[in-house]
């Protein structure tokens, strides 16, 4: 059967109805599939400390251990007003780690498994939703798509450190988005809004989400233009709704818009112009497959044209060709929402890497559509050669993926971070009140070996320091500050530590 990816199958709803339980036993195994995958790509990201200058900031702010606590979670800035680089309200995130630390404190294994388990339901989503929603089992396009996602090396750059779980929330939810609006009745309308108010909720780039599914409901087919775009608009208007829900609690919460500072149109355009060769580069990272012959920037064009040809091909098909138009909106919304943003990171890129997956997937489908389903060798030939060409872009990320190849620099940071944390800890043990602590060697930010896909390992900075020691000390009063400027004396009954970053 030639059925569109990612688009209602009826039949396959009404076979839903009738054997969830099948269903679920069906679901489990592909699910734990990818989560032994994820475990074993990243399971040396388990053994971490708390890495990166947020991470101790956000486990302070959303730890849950009286009811105003829990209150704060949805009524309190992101790291409670902390974070020096603008004003966010994220209570999704807040709660998730608020979750992790109830269930282990400050040990930090807990919260990297989370990350893992995380990434791992994103990817099997992503099967399901390459595979068609309502198919019972996952299809060639689905295992493809979810390895593709899950191999990719943007997950270098977000599970080492907690506080970029909010993209992978983020991933999560929009997920849910698009696969529960092909749900029948109610469900179909009003799960889509609760989870696109999670994805807000998660982060400020989830507001792609109703977008996401307008575009779904736009390219559904067998319809009159008008009555789509009726029924389109009836769909995605609660999740509509959720979105400007989330939008004026942000603004209550912030006092105003947040974020890293007024933003103009012409700014905004100006820098989502700026970072789409960046977010073109680490979408497609890394394939040395094209860069050992061809000049970097020409083996990126080559990349990008080999896409737009075989999604052209998917357009031939009209059962294929909204899945295809739908992955290309989600490229273009994944990278213009950061245009926002006024920053470029590379964990950002999840949004983008995530559609791009759905494309590689139904490209592996339709390569072996070619080679199966037509006995011309015009045909067949480019479908093998497609084909043989995908599964090396495939071998080559898998080949530059941590089990293969060896990246040392979250291990030489997470070394570091221990050692310094260690002497810190027992100086102010045995610091009295009133006194001032020299802490020399704050690993701050760690070099980058050259054509590494890990971009920025960032481990601790000042504020990073003090909420630590709010946390390991709280029955103590501790002020963390850099040297310059010089900062104010103790209190009697504070001890101050100035920390140095290392040369």
């Amino acid at each position: 059967m030639d059925r569109q990816p990612g688009i209602r199958d009826r039949t396959g709803a009404d076979r839903l109805a009738g054997g969830r339980a099948g269903f679920l036993l069906l679901c489990s195994a592909p699910l734990l599939a990818s989560a032994a995958l994820a475990l074993f790509f990243y399971r040396e990201f388990l053994p971490l400390s708390f890495l990166g200058h947020d991470t101790y900031p956000l486990v302070l702010a959303s730890r849950v251990r009286d009811f105003s606590d829990f209150g704060g979670t949805f009524t309190e800035e992101m790291l409670d007003g902390r974070f020096t680089g603008g004003h966010f309200y994220r209570p999704v995130l807040n709660l998730s780690v608020a979750l992790d630390h109830a269930l282990h404190g400050l040990t930090a294994r807990g919260y990297h498994l989370t990350d893992l388990l995380l990434a791992a339901v994103c990817a099997f989503l992503l099967a399901r939703l390459a595979s068609g929603p309502c198919a019972r089992r996952l299809s060639l396009a689905g295992v493809f798509a979810g390895l593709f996602f899950l191999s990719h090396p943007v997950h270098l750059n977000i599970l080492p450190v907690l506080a970029r779980r909010a993209d992978t929330l983020v991933l999560l939810f929009v997920l849910l988005v698009l696969l529960s609006s092909e749900l029948g009745g109610r469900k179909g309308i009003w799960l889509p809004a609760i989870f696109s108010l999670l994805a807000a909720g998660s982060k400020e780039s989830g507001a792609i989400a109703p977008f996401l599914l307008l575009a779904a409901r736009l390219l559904s087919p067998g319809e009159s233009n008008l009555a789509r775009i009726r029924k389109a608009a009836g769909a995605a208007l609660p999740s509509f709704g959720a979105l400007l829900l989330f939008l004026l609690a942000r603004h209550a919460v912030l006092g105003g818009a947040g974020g890293r500072g007024p933003l103009a149109p012409g700014d905004f355009l100006a820098h989502a112009a700026s970072i789409l060769p960046a977010f073109q580069r680490m979408t497609y990272y890394p394939y040395p497959l094209f860069e050992r012959v061809l000049p970097t920037p020409v083996a990126r064009v080559s990349l990008l044209l080999l896409f737009v040809v075989l999604s052209l091909v998917l357009l031939r098909r009209p059962r294929a060709r909204a899945a295809a138009i739908l992955a290309w909106v989600w490229l273009l919304l994944g990278w213009g929402v950061h245009g926002f943003s006024q920053a470029l990171f590379p964990w950002y890129v999840l949004h983008t890497a995530a559609p791009f997956a759905l494309l590689f997937g139904w490209f592996i489908d339709e390569a072996v559509r070619g080679v199966r389903g037509m006995g011309r060798a015009a045909v067949k030939i480019p479908a093998v050669a497609a084909g043989v060409l995908l599964l090396s872009l495939l071998a080559a990320q898998i080949r530059n993926a941590p089990p293969f190849e060896r990246r040392p620099e979250w291990s030489e940071a997470n070394a570091k971070t221990l050692r310094f944390l260690a002497a810190l800890e027992k100086k102010i043990r045995n610091a009295p009140e009133g006194s001032i602590i020299e802490a020399a060697d704050l690993p701050f930010l760690f070099p980058i070996r050259p054509g590494s896909p890990i971009a920025y390992v960032a481990p601790l900075t000042d504020y990073s320091v003090q909420a630590w020691a709010e946390l390991v000390f709280p029955e103590r009063r501790i002020r963390a500050a850099y040297p310059d400027p010089p900062p104010t004396p103790p209190a009697p009954d504070e001890v101050l530590v100035v920390v140095r970053p290392a040369r």
